[in-house]
């Protein structure tokens, strides 16, 4: 019997489909996630493997917060879009004028308070970083004082032209910048359906004014954990690049902590908390350095190597030790663990690099996940723990931010993110806990 045209069409028809769905079924048991690394790592020369995407200046000097100050109350944001949108109206502004204040910082912005309008707002940083950083940043072309830094930034808006007021963590140093930017502009690049009320904390004499204070959110959002699949950065990769790609190295374990070295330095990489610090042995501190050298230096090293992540920020530079220092942040938040996994730390010397330590974790992608909300206590209910705890004294808290708390968790690879306040206390960063303290 002859098989009809038609016939033999519903079988070619069903033959490819067939085929097709065995295909389709191949390739969904096969696929695996490509996920692309957060952080990143390693040398001139040596480059990690991985598609990482260098940050920009700006991204990486960015503020953790701006609050907008008015007679009555006051509104911040953390939002990262919020913050680029504010500050890239600096973009290329001209000198009109500058001065520099030194003694106590309420007596040089007494001018600045206002009488109706909102006309300061005040950007904060994790840490102390160079004017002439920041500038160069917005290429805003002026030579600022070589050594000084700065962790606020208050811009005034009460004149036709911007009055940038950057000020030291000791509030006794105010550098005073006029600029040819329109302040009606930079009012209409604030988004105010990203601001949210701010509370202003004193805790001592020197945070008595509006300007000098300490500023968070007055109501703190139920936030929830979540997590991140993790991948591990490769500590051979991380080794070419500190010992410059030296293949006798020396390896000694001693229980979690694995020890490589030369006769230039050591390496060391725990297994147990994830970190990597390497030593230079004969390094000499160059006591010449400026915080912009060191920073530039530090950037030119992580650049080459791939060693930034999306997620860095330059946090701050130690005067005493000459240390660069970056944090991660997720979510506009800044990250925080005992073993400082999220954070990169670099000290260059006369020639060499002296000490290079980071967090070995990178993040791939986010873990579909349900966790009970984390409910945080209120700014006031915060302070008032502070301030009557019998082991901490209120006048030496530095800065008060909600961030996360990230735990590593080895068997499953994945870290898991909480929100929590965290206080900057005589220099260290410090978690609040739930009987009132921190720890």
């Amino acid at each position: 019997m002859q098989t009809s045209p038609l016939e033999i069409l519903k079988i070619i028809i069903l033959t490819v489909l067939v085929i097709s769905s065995m295909y389709l079924t191949f390739l969904i048991w096969s696929f695996k996630p490509e996920f692309k690394p957060i952080e990143t790592e390693i040398h001139s020369g040596f480059v990690l493997d991985g598609d990482h995407k260098k940050p920009t200046i700006r991204q990486l000097t960015l503020p953790y917060q701006m609050i907008e100050i008015s007679p009555t109350n006051s509104k911040g944001t953390t939002k990262k879009k919020s913050l680029q949108n504010t500050l890239n109206t600096l973009n290329q502004s001209k000198e009109i004028q500058h001065k520099e204040f030194n003694g106590n910082a309420n007596v040089a912005l007494h001018s600045l308070d206002s009488s109706g309008a909102v006309d300061n707002y005040i950007y904060d940083f994790l840490g102390e970083i160079s004017i002439q950083t920041f500038l160069n940043a917005y290429n805003i072309e002026i030579e600022a004082p070589v050594n000084e830094v700065f962790d606020r930034l208050i811009v005034n808006t009460n004149a036709n032209h911007l009055y940038l007021y950057f000020m030291n963590q000791e509030r006794d140093y105010i550098y005073m910048l006029e600029i040819d930017q329109s302040s009606k502009t930079f009012k209409n690049n604030v988004s105010k359906e990203a601001l949210k009320n701010y509370s202003a904390i004193i805790t001592n004499e020197f945070s008595i004014n509006n300007k000098t204070a300490l500023y968070a959110p007055t109501e703190v959002s139920t936030e929830g954990r979540f997590k991140y699949i993790t991948e591990v950065i490769n500590v051979n990769q991380l080794n070419n690049v500190v010992f410059m790609g030296d293949v006798g190295l020396s390896k000694v374990r001693d229980g979690d902590v694995i020890k490589y070295h030369n006769a230039e330095g050591i390496a060391q990489m725990n297994q147990d908390t994830m970190y990597y610090q390497y030593t230079h042995f004969k390094g000499e501190i160059d006591e010449s350095m400026s915080p912009q050298e060191a920073f530039n230096r530090a950037n030119d090293y992580l650049t080459s190597h791939n060693g930034y992540s999306q997620l860095s920020r330059y946090t701050g530079y130690d005067e005493d030790t000459k240390e660069v220092q970056f944090r991660s942040f997720v979510k506009g938040l800044p990250i925080f663990n005992m073993n400082n996994i999220s954070r990169m730390d670099l000290t260059f010397g006369k020639d060499d690099i002296l000490s290079y330590s980071r967090g070995l974790i990178t993040l791939g992608a986010t873990v579909p996940s349900k966790s009970d909300p984390v409910d945080l206590i209120n700014l006031e209910e915060l302070r008032h723990e502070l301030a009557k705890s019998k082991s901490i004294d209120l006048t030496k808290v530095e800065k008060i931010v909600i961030g996360y708390n990230i735990t590593y968790n080895k068997g499953v690879n994945t870290v898991e993110f909480e929100p929590n306040w965290f206080i900057l206390y005589e220099g260290e960063w410090k978690q609040y806990d739930a009987q009132g303290g921190i720890k």
